[in-house]
Formats: C-alpha cells, structure tokens, sequence
C-alpha cells in the first residue's frame, strides 16, 4: 500500500506540474504575435499616452481607423505588435477624438491631455495617436485601475489629428480555463484511492 501511494502521489504530481506548465506556455505562445503594423517612419517611444507604462508601441503609415484604416485589422489578426498576439480578442473602437457626439476628447496640439467620460479602461486597450501621415499605437494590457483621462505627446512631433481608443473584449466563445493544480491533486488522489479500494476488495 505504501508503494502504491508513493506512486500516486508522485503521479499526481507530475499530472499538476505538467499543467502549470501548460498554462505558462499558454501564456508566452499569447505573446507571440507577428511583424509590426505597417512601414515604420517614427519612433513610438518618442511619443507617450500619459504617466501609464505601455507593453508595445509600434508606428504606422496612414489613417488607423476609417476606410483604409489598420489599427483594428492588425489587432483581430495579431500582427500590429511585435511579441503580442492580440488576436485572442474581439477589438472595438470606443472613441475617437474628432467626431462629434462621442465619449473621447483630446487636445489639437502634440501635446495635451485627454479624457473619456463615461467609460473606464480597465482591460487590455490601446491609444492610438494620428498626427501627420502616420499613427503611433500604444498597447495597455497590464492596467491596475480605472483608467479614463491623462496626457499625450505625438511620436513625430507634428499637432495630433485625432486620438482613437480600441478596447479589448474576451472572445464569443466561453474558455472551460486550465485546471488548477490542487484540484488535479485531489482529482488524482480520488482516483488513485478508488483504485486501491478496487484492487484490496478484489484480493478479499
């Protein structure tokens, strides 16, 4: 019996090591999206959202949103930001500065500040900077509180023509999630004990 259950725990063990693995490649495969979004002119750096610390930026030539727009196409498929596939979610624009009647508003220089009422980000989003022929994304996918106001400065320096926010939703289809490791602990010292009652009823 001792050697039946150092097995079983040893077992078990392994079956919730090898899912804790899992769940971090899950994690890093998450990470690793494709090129960049489109020919690069400016450094993103160069510019900012606010005092909020970004994962990813990236420039791109052209209008973000729109008819010839790239922003949402690159976050459905993945291939805006270098080392993170955004593809995982369902991308929506929930504000841009320069239309009427909507929740965002931003100043018209290259620096200024802006502000979304009404609404606060709290998920994975990114703010996107058009000024000029090209559009500086940043990507906020670490966010610790509500955020819904704070400043800017364009990447190239020229006065910003509009200001676009895409949040993230998660996906239509529900995830079951991984199993954590304690309940594969308990699942497998179930098993392993009715297997043990199976095998002593079977010797009386």
């Amino acid at each position: 019996m001792k050697g039946l259950f150092s097995t079983l725990v040893a077992s078990t063990l392994i079956a919730a090591t090898a899912v804790s693995f899992g769940a971090g490649d899950a994690i890093a495969q998450g990470n690793s999206g494709g090129g960049g979004g489109g020919s690069a002119s400016t450094d993103c750096a160069a510019g900012g959202v606010g005092l909020l610390e970004y994962a990813a930026c990236v420039t791109a030539s052209g209008n973000d949103v729109g008819d010839k727009g790239t922003l949402l196409s690159g976050l459905q498929s993945g291939s805006l930001f270098s080392g993170f596939d955004t593809s995982a979610f369902e991308w929506s624009v929930v504000g841009k500065s320069d239309e009427g009647n909507n929740p965002l508003s931003a100043g018209k220089k290259s620096t200024g500040s802006w502000s979304l009422s009404g609404l606060n980000l709290t998920g994975p989003f990114v703010v996107s900077l058009k000024a000029g022929n090209e559009y500086s994304a940043y990507y906020f996918n670490n966010v610790t509180e509500a955020i819904n106001s704070g400043t800017f400065s364009t990447a190239n320096g020229k006065d910003l023509s509009h200001m676009t926010i895409a949040a993230a939703t998660t996906p239509g289809t529900p995830s079951t999630g991984t199993p954590e490791p304690f309940s594969m602990i308990g699942a497998g010292l179930a098993i392993g004990a009715g297997a043990w009652m199976k095998k002593r009823n079977n010797k009386a």
